[in-house]
C-alpha cells in the first residue's frame, strides 16, 4: 500500500503543506481555478481562526502553521454564557504580531476615519485617501460579516478579497486594515 499524504491525501511522497501553498500562491497567485489551490485555501481551522486564517493566507502559509506559531488554537471557552463562536478565546492581533515577526513578516494598521484631537476642542478629521489606497494592497481587513459578526478577511491585489469560511467573495464591509509586508534579510 502506497504512502498518503495527510494533508492532500495524494498517493505518494509530496511537500509539506506550506511548501504546496507557497509555490502555488506563486504559480497561479490566487486563482481558484487551480483545483489544489482550491482544496489549500478552503483549508480553514474552524469559525473563530479567521484572523490568523486570513493573515496566513496573506503569506502563502498554511493557516496550521502560524496557529502553530501562535501556540494555540483559539479554541479554549472563556466565555461560557457567550454563543458561539463568541465564546471561545479567539486571538488577539499581539499574537499575530508576535508570529509575523518570526517569519520576517510586518503588519501595518490603517483606521478609517483617522481623527485628530488635542483634549482641547473639537477633533479635526484627516483626510482619509491612504484608507482607499491600502484597500488596493496585501493585506488583511478587519470588519463585520454580512451577518453581523465581527470577521477578518484577506485582501490579495488584482485578485479580491478571500474569506477564510467561503473563498472568494465581492465585498467586504472594512473597518480597519492591517497590510502585510515582507521584511528584508537585512531587519
Amino acid at each position: 500500500m502506497k504512502d498518503k499524504c495527510a494533508y492532500c491525501k495524494r498517493e505518494g511522497r509530496c511537500r509539506s503543506c506550506a511548501d504546496i501553498v507557497k509555490s502555488l500562491y506563486k504559480e497561479y497567485g490566487w486563482d481558484l481555478s487551480c483545483p489544489e489551490l482550491k482544496e489549500l485555501v478552503m483549508d480553514k481551522l474552524n469559525n473563530w481562526s479567521c484572523l490568523p486564517s486570513a493573515f496566513a493566507y496573506c503569506m502563502g502559509i498554511s493557516p496550521k502553521e502560524l496557529v502553530e506559531l501562535i501556540g494555540h488554537d483559539g479554541s479554549e471557552i472563556v466565555w461560557p454564557d457567550a454563543p458561539s463562536p463568541l465564546d471561545r478565546r479567539g486571538f488577539h492581533i499581539q499574537e499575530i504580531n508576535n508570529a509575523l515577526q518570526k517569519l520576517n513578516y510586518s503588519a501595518m494598521p490603517v483606521g478609517r476615519g483617522p481623527r485628530l484631537t488635542n483634549g482641547h476642542g473639537p477633533a479635526i478629521d484627516v483626510e482619509d485617501e491612504f484608507f482607499e489606497y491600502a484597500k488596493t494592497l496585501l493585506g488583511v481587513h478587519l470588519g463585520v460579516s454580512d451577518t453581523g459578526i465581527n470577521h477578518a478577511v484577506a485582501y490579495i491585489p488584482f485578485k479580491g478579497f478571500w474569506c477564510p469560511n467561503q473563498g472568494a467573495i465581492a465585498s467586504f464591509n472594512t473597518k480597519e486594515i492591517w497590510l502585510v509586508n515582507k521584511c528584508s534579510e537585512d531587519t
